[in-house]
């Protein structure tokens, strides 16, 4: 299983068609539309952590300021006279 995740994906599809000699061109349209997937997928999950990351470092963000705002409102409420 480790070898699936290090392996780049170029190798991995040459080592499943090595493995399942496509016999017809039927079975060579299934691979190449596979391979066409799994390159969307990869694209699409890697898009996905980009916005992730910019939403977290948001909401870090949000938190920050949240809390300097609590804290001067102690501050103000604690010295009201």
């Amino acid at each position: 299983m480790s070898d699936v995740l290090t392996k780049p994906l170029d190798e991995l599809i040459n080592t499943m068609t090595a493995a399942s000699i496509p016999e017809s061109f039927v079975e060579q349209k299934k691979m190449a539309a596979t391979k066409i997937l799994v390159e969307n997928l990869i694209t699409s999950i890697n898009t996905n952590a980009e916005g992730a990351d910019k939403l977290a470092n948001r909401v870090f963000w949000l938190n920050v300021v949240l809390t300097g705002a609590t804290v001067a409102g102690v501050v103000i409420a604690f010295f009201k006279p």
